[in-house]
Formats: structure tokens, sequence, C-alpha cells
């Protein structure tokens, strides 16, 4: 196989090689906003049958008073995080009373931004702090952007992985070094790879207008920094796949993973803090794809434990809300999904310089805002342009041969692999090309769309029929 080398092809007639591969740690965090029975943006407090958002272990705020944020504990598989976010899901459901959850990363009908409730968490110090940064961020990007959701996946590859994998691949560094070495050069593929991502599972392709004064915003800026790119407005929802990662979403635009190198620790560390120190307010309002994150002890920065004791996990940042699912994920994507990060850490990694590093943020871009555009070409490092469609199946080439190990006998992954492969070869099959389809057939809205599939996820009847 390309790109993987013969010494993972001889272990693959391992019988203990599936099992190593397989094990994994998975958490999910799902962000969504409360909706009123119109569909409007609830106004309310957090539900009290939530409790204190600031000491809840699983269901807390993000940004606003109304954007719930679901988070389960790190599980030893998909199954096990996805059965446990169905149950805390169930918890906030009976608790949110004729409130629904909003099933979209775009945001429902906003109401102005002043009228936009900030997170509370009242007088401690630490929710004194929480709330003076959300008061940042809504100053320097506003609030409406704020209200985007997405959900976020914490991964980490199995313990007897990690070291066996760190031997292979990085004989040279001391043991010690090996996992971050191994977490450096996935997170680096990942970037690479992360345009399929957004184009397989991209579920934004638009918005309501409330939401349109953050677009008018951010083409400002952009016309600004960028005088030649003044025909993007052009592109707006035209072939989106996702407006939530793209240059008008939560992103932190012309910036994001380019400003920090994911080459090593010791230079993704000391190009954060130059960041924080130009920049940005404090670690978390770097919108990055994908985070290298640690065990940080109570007051600790992310950074500072790093530096301490190195990478623990990956936290995945580019998936939107499944709308279609009551969850907001699938089986079959966090399937497909382990088999990209698996291929992320199998596959060769070299170090991305600045050149580079464009490249792939153009094809964020071009993905996220075009990425259902006939013969749509993206740039891949030392080949200049290639059409997403060859280079999509090249990948998942690659990636059939991993699948075949994770298989074994069956047929889950190969599976998963197959009903991805299938919206390259036909793009009508896409989430974001799905949405589109049935808003325009039905005639809906955004905030139509968006309101039938919360009622229905929680069961109440349509007007004239069920749900």
């Amino acid at each position: 196989m390309r790109r993987l080398d013969d010494q993972l092809r001889d272990r693959a007639s391992d019988p203990e090689w599936r099992a190593l591969l397989l094990q994994s740690e998975w958490g999910l965090e799902k962000e969504s906003q409360r909706i009123d029975p119109e569909g409007h943006l609830a106004l309310t407090p957090h539900p009290e049958a939530f409790g204190d958002k600031l000491t809840h272990p699983y269901i807390t705020t993000d940004f606003a008073e109304s954007q719930l944020e679901l988070i389960t504990p790190p599980l030893p598989g998909t199954r096990e995080a996805l059965a446990r976010l169905s149950e805390i899901h169930d918890e906030v459901d009976a608790g949110l009373g004729r409130e629904l959850l909003w099933p979209l990363s775009m945001p429902p009908v906003l109401p102005p931004e002043r009228d936009i409730p900030i997170a509370r968490y009242g007088p401690s110090p630490e929710g004194r702090a929480r709330e003076a940064y959300r008061e940042g961020l809504a100053a320097r990007y506003g609030k409406k952007m704020q209200m985007i959701c997405g959900l976020h996946v914490n991964f980490s590859y199995g313990r007897e992985l990690t070291e066996w994998l760190g031997e292979a691949k990085f004989p040279d560094l001391p043991r010690e070094g090996r996992k971050d070495a191994l977490y450096f050069a996935a997170a680096r593929n990942f970037l690479r790879y992360r345009w399929l991502l957004i184009y397989l599972f991209g579920s934004s392709p638009n918005a309501d207008p409330t939401y349109n004064p953050v677009v008018d915003r951010e083409l400002e800026v952009i016309e600004a920094r960028c005088p030649g790119c003044s025909g993007i407005s052009e592109r707006y929802g035209q072939h989106a796949t996702s407006l939530r990662v793209s240059r008008y979403g939560y992103a932190n635009a012309f910036l994001e993973s380019g400003g920090v190198s994911f080459n090593s620790r010791r230079e993704y560390i000391a190009s954060f803090r130059r960041l924080l120190e130009s920049e940005l307010a404090t670690e978390s309002e770097w919108y990055s794809p994908i985070r290298l994150k640690t065990e940080a002890a109570k007051g600790e920065s992310q950074l500072s434990a790093m530096e301490r004791s190195g990478v623990k996990y990956m936290e995945v940042r580019v998936i939107d809300l499944d709308p279609y699912e009551r969850i907001g994920i699938s089986l079959e994507r966090l399937d497909f999904l382990h088999l990209f990060l698996l291929f992320c850490a199998l596959a060769d990694s070299p170090p991305i310089d600045d050149a580079a590093s464009r490249l792939m943020q153009e094809n964020h871009h071009l993905v996220s805002l075009s990425g259902r555009k006939p013969g749509l070409m993206l740039h891949k490092e030392g080949e200049g342009e290639v059409p997403l469609a060859g280079w999509a199946l090249e990948l998942m080439g690659d990636m059939a041969e991993i699948a075949g190990w994770m298989d074994g006998d069956g047929d889950r992954y190969r599976s998963a692999l197959d009903r991805e492969r299938a919206k390259v070869l036909d793009a009508s099959f896409l989430p974001s090309a799905v949405m589109t389809k049935e808003m325009r057939e039905r005639g809906e809205t955004f905030a139509d769309f968006g309101l039938r599939l919360a009622r229905q996820h929680k069961k109440i009847p349509l007007a004239g029929g069920t749900p």
C-alpha cells in the first residue's frame, strides 16, 4: 500500500493486530441550541432540571445560556460512547418541557445580537472567569457566530497500539518521545486530509437569514485583508457542504491551524504561545480543526500540562451535527472516522511548512464552500491541482486495506467505507445535497426544515399526521 510500509503489512498477519487496531477510547461532546415550539432561539434560563451548569459532569452550556453541551466520559468504543450520549439525550429531552433541541449546526432563528443571553455561571471565581471569557468572545466575534454548534470527538489510540507504532515508526526517538511523535504525525495527516471529512460529513450548506450579519461582517474582513477574494460572496451557499467550518462559520479566518506548528511538541507549544501573545486571548479561542490535548490539573493550562506530560488524546472538531440523527451522529460515521484516524496514524506524515499549510487551508475552504461544485480541483502537495473525486478515491483505496485488517472475517469497516465511497461517486448522496434537495422539494425554509426534524426527534406529531 502506498504510504504504508511493509512492516505494517507483515504485522497484519498477526492475529493480535486486529485487536490492537480496534483498541481506542472515545468521548463525545455535542452542542445543541434550545429552541421554543416555534423554532426560535430559546431565551429562557438553563433548565433547573439539569442542575448547576458549572459542576454538572455531563450537561452544561457552551457560549450561550441556550446552548447545551452534552458530554460523555472516555469510553472504550464507539458503540459505548453513542449509547452514553443517547442516555444523556433522554435526560435532556425529559427536562426540556415544551422546548426542543435544534438539530442543525447553523443556528435557528436568532434574535437581535443584544438579546442573545451569554451563559451565566454564578458568583464563584471560576464562574466569573467563564463569563468574562464569553463576554470577550462576544466583543471580538459577535454573539451570532458563537451560536454555531457541532460535535467534537475526543479520541485516543490504544496503549499497546501506540507503543508498537511508536517503536515501528520512530525507532530513533527515546521511548518517552514516541507517543508524542505519533500523535503529532497523525494530526499532520488529519490536517492534510480533513477536507475529505468536510466533504463527506458536511451538513450545514445553508443558514437562516438572521445569521446574515455574520456573513456580511466576514466578507468585509476578507475583502480588506485579501482584495483578490472579493468574488467569494458569489460562492456562498451555491455548492457548500459546511458553512459551519467555512470562513463564514466558527473559524479564525486567515489564522486557524496556520499559526500553530504540528511538527513537534516543542514547536507546537512555542508557536501556540506566540499566537496567544499576538492574536488570541485564551487557548480555547483557537478554532483549530483538530487539537492535541492532555490531562491538566485544576487551574493548569493545556499548554503547561502538555509541556509537562505530553499528548494524551486528540480532539476532532470538524464534524457537523447530522440533522437526521437524534443525537447528532451515527455509528456508521464514527466507524469511518475511526478508519480515517487510523489511516492518519499509519500513513507517512512529513513535516508541514508554511506553504503546505496554506494549501491545506485553501482545500479546507474550497470544500466547505464549494465541495459540491462539479469538477472541483484541490491542491495536492508536490502535484499541483487534482480533482477532488480522484484524490478521495485514492485515499479510500489506501483505507480499504486498513478496513480489511480491522474487519477480519466481518465487514463493519468495509461497509462504512463503501457507504462513504458512494458519496464520492455520486455527490447527490452527500448530506449537504440531501438536505438542500429535501428543502427545495418540500418548499421549506431553513427554519421550517430544522423545526420539522426537531419535532420528529422529540416524537411530536406534525400538523395533520405522525412525526
